[in-house]
């Protein structure tokens, strides 16, 4: 007798529940899209983890996202966060995060959060991959770093 493997249907997913349950839409293929990005974070003491929309804790890989419709707001782990396919997350962010390291995912996130300036993105990236940096262009460098990772890191 051979048992086949039992197929969860996405609607009973517990991170689509929990947001249909929030959104103006009560199906999932309709109701994600009302959701956008809102922000990110790392977090590194147990008391600043949160519990994701679907019930796992604790997640220290954080988005919150926020319903453009109806203004609700969820806190999304890393893995839940790839069923909404927003446009320009990149999971490389949390890479970076948790060794506290500056990568291209990061600059770019920081410059759409507005952490960072145009000139700074510029030079970010024109500099993150450098072996050897000028003491002018590291100090800037690990200033714009600091400033990027203390918004991120908590």
């Amino acid at each position: 007798m051979t048992h086949e493997p039992k197929m969860v249907r996405e609607e009973d997913h517990p991170l689509v529940k929990a947001v249909v349950s929030l959104s103006c839409n009560k199906e999932w293929a309709a109701a994600k899209n009302e959701w956008v990005y809102k922000s990110t974070w790392f977090a590194t003491r147990r008391e600043d983890m949160e519990r994701c929309a679907c019930g796992h804790y604790p997640i220290k890989e954080i988005i919150t996202v926020a319903n453009k419709v109806n203004g609700n707001e969820a806190v999304i782990g890393n893995c839940c966060i790839q069923r909404f396919n927003f446009i320009g997350f990149d999971s490389k962010v949390f890479e970076g995060l948790s060794k506290q390291r500056i990568n291209e995912s990061i600059i770019l996130l920081a410059h759409k959060d507005r952490i960072i300036s145009d000139w700074e993105i510029g030079f970010m990236l024109d500099v993150y991959r450098k072996k050897r940096m000028s003491p002018r262009q590291y100090e800037y460098y690990a200033n714009i770093s600091k400033k990027i990772l203390e918004q991120y890191i908590k």
